[in-house]
């Protein structure tokens, strides 16, 4: 979670299945802070018909987009998460962005993302 980086009209988007490589690391992945379920377990627990995207951006990086909704203080929003993607099973990623209703997010609101995910399950 160190880095924000909104590009939405720089994102060329490559619609992928859910059984792309780079999809299932992340699925299959943990937080580190929430290492008893993965983070597939977690997203399938916590957000209403959560879609899984590989996008390849502008700037020549790979992501993949989590979106999905949930409820924010009693609302319902939609949600897109980012993540880096990861090039192999030893490859670390992040999340590189959090948008509600397209509204970019801080690194705070991403913490409490996944506090309120892991807390949830």
């Amino acid at each position: 979670m160190k880095k924000i980086i909104l590009m939405p009209f720089l994102v060329l988007a490559l619609q992928a299945c859910s059984d792309d490589p780079a999809i299932q690391r992340i699925k299959g992945g943990t937080f580190n802070d929430c290492q008893e379920a993965t983070i597939g377990q977690l997203v399938d627990n916590f957000f209403a018909s959560p879609s899984w995207a590989l996008i390849a951006a502008d700037d020549g990086r790979t992501y993949v987009n989590l979106t999905g909704g949930m409820t924010l203080y009693e609302e319902p929003v939609n949600a897109l998460v980012q993540f880096t993607a990861p090039l192999t099973d030893e490859a670390a990623f992040e999340i590189n962005a959090f948008e509600l209703n397209e509204i970019p997010q801080n690194a705070i609101m991403i913490a409490g993302l996944v506090t309120a995910m892991c807390d949830e399950y």
